[in-house]
C-alpha cells in the first residue's frame, strides 16, 4: 500500500524514519510553545495559564502526531506497529 517500497527488515532503515519523526515532533513542540506562550500572555489573563497552554500544546500535539503517522504510513509503509 505505500507510494515507495522500502525494505523494512534493515535497521539503519528504521532508525533514519524514527529519527525523521523524533525531530518533526521536537521541532514542531518547540516552535508551538514559543507560538503559545506569545498567545497566551497576549490573551488570557487568568492565573491558570500553565493548565491551558498544556491542554492546548497536548490536543494540538496529538494531532500533528496522528496525521505524521499516517502520511509516513501512506508514503514510506513506515508505522504499522503505531497504528495499531
Amino acid at each position: 500500500m505505500a507510494l515507495i517500497k522500502i525494505n523494512h527488515s534493515k535497521h539503519k532503515t528504521a532508525f533514519f524514519f524514527e529519527a525523521l519523526f523524533a525531530a518533526i515532533i521536537l521541532s514542531g513542540s518547540f516552535y508551538l510553545d514559543s507560538w503559545l506562550d506569545e498567545l497566551i500572555d497576549k490573551k488570557i489573563k487568568k492565573k491558570n495559564k500553565k493548565h491551558i497552554k498544556i491542554a492546548i500544546h497536548m490536543a494540538v500535539m496529538f494531532v500533528i502526531t496522528f496525521i505524521l503517522i499516517y502520511i509516513l504510513y501512506y508514503i514510506f509503509g513506515w508505522g504499522n506497529a503505531l497504528l495499531g
